[in-house]
């Protein structure tokens, strides 16, 4: 039997996902993620107003108290069609937080970390998958960090994540005792994500249009 998911978004083109029920096999799960990533990238990159959304989407953010709260952050610079994180970015700097940026090294199965300046901000280099960072910035102690904030493909409303599949913020969370936001457009939400054993779920994701907070903060 096969079960069809329908995603669809304020007149965008509905974009059918089929996948078995129930998923017993890992390969099961693996295609269907597959099958997810490629239709919510389409959908994503299909969305009008991103740059008006991001901002609603940051607004909403700076306005929760585990950013207000947090000293030292750890935000993605967007890359093609993900929430844009500048003004989230240039707003912490503003406030006196100190902020990292992941950086993607070939070959290596974990992200690096530097702390960001604001002047670095116009200085930026290009990196693996299309990946941005500050050159020559100071390495950053991932312990210091108190707030991650995690770009992604997809979420369901129990705050679980989909995204690219290469496994860095796996790893990266599964070593970090700092709150993990993720930051998405309403459009990016699924019924359901099927769970891996490695999976974390995220503690808030923030949309343009509200708040999620998982189940079990």
């Amino acid at each position: 039997m096969q079960k069809a998911i329908e995603i669809c978004y304020n007149g965008l083109p509905k974009a059918a996902i089929r996948f078995a029920e129930p998923m017993k096999t890992p390969e099961e799960r693996s295609q269907l993620k597959k099958s997810l990533r490629a239709n919510l990238v389409k959908l994503r990159n299909q969305l009008d107003r991103r740059s008006e959304r991001s901002e609603r989407i940051c607004a909403r953010l700076i306005e929760l108290d585990l950013f207000q709260q947090a000293r030292a952050i750890h935000v993605y610079l967007a890359i093609r069609s993900e929430v844009d994180t500048l003004l989230l970015i240039n707003h912490a700097l503003q406030l006196g937080k100190r902020v990292a940026v992941p950086v993607v090294v070939p070959q290596q199965p974990t992200l690096e970390h530097r702390w960001l300046e604001a002047a670095a901000l116009e200085q930026l280099s290009s990196g693996e998958f299309g990946t941005r960072h500050p050159p020559q910035a100071v390495p950053c102690d991932p312990n210091e960090i108190d707030l991650i904030i995690v770009p992604l493909l997809g979420f369901d409303r129990r705050c679980q994540r989909l995204g690219y599949g290469k496994g860095y913020y796996d790893r990266f969370l599964a070593h970090s005792s700092a709150t993990a936001i993720g930051l998405g457009f309403a459009i990016q939400e699924v019924p359901e994500l099927p769970n891996e054993a490695h999976d974390i779920p995220l503690r808030a994701i923030v949309t343009e249009q509200e708040v999620l907070y998982s189940p079990t903060s």
